[in-house]
Parts: structure tokens; sequence; C-alpha cells
């Protein structure tokens, strides 16, 4: 975090008196920003978990093996943890804007 900060008062031309006002800021948005990661990630494997299943259901009931009810309910997860996944994304750039832009700007 601290080289963060460096290169932040390079790249901003701020001040170093500057810079403990926005630490705080920048710091609470760069752990939600992260928080977000994580979670977002977790659910990255939830889908791609679930995708799986999804396609055996799929398989399984289209050759006639599976109840209709599971495969159905298989689908509503995999459409709920795609919604969840883009609310995340979206969360994560709405909550922590400082921080995606300072990374954005250093990438």
């Amino acid at each position: 975090m601290d080289e963060l900060m460096k290169k932040i008062t390079e790249k901003l031309s701020v001040s170093v008196d500057k810079i403990p006002e926005l630490y705080t800021t920048l710091r609470t948005q760069y752990l939600i920003y992260e928080f977000f990661g994580v979670v977002g990630t977790v659910v990255e494997i939830a889908t791609f978990l679930t995708f799986i299943v999804f396609v055996i259901m799929l398989i399984e009931h289209v050759t006639g093996g599976y109840d209709g009810k599971i495969f159905k309910l298989t689908w509503k997860i995999l459409c709920s943890l795609v919604v969840v996944f883009i609310l995340l994304v979206f969360l994560r750039f709405f909550l922590a804007p400082d921080v995606t832009f300072i990374k954005g700007v250093l990438n």
C-alpha cells in the first residue's frame, strides 16, 4: 500500500501533505475494492461449477434421465449467480471509483 501511495503522489502530482487526507478514503475504497474482488472470484468459481452441473443436467434431461425440476433449479441458480457476479462488478467500480481510476492509471 505504501508503494501505491508513492506512485499516487508521483502520478497525480499531489503534495505529500495531502496524502494523509486522501489515505483514509483510499484505504477504505481499496478494502471495498479487494473485498468485492474476492467475493467476485468465489462467485465466478461457483458459477463455473454450476455451469458444469447445468450442462450435465441438460444432457441428462434431453436423454430423459432426470426430472425437469432439477434441471430448472440448476438453471435458476446459474442465472442468479450470473446476476450476482454482474452486480458485484458494478458495485466494485461504483463504491471504489478512486481506486479503480488509480489502478487504471498505474497500469
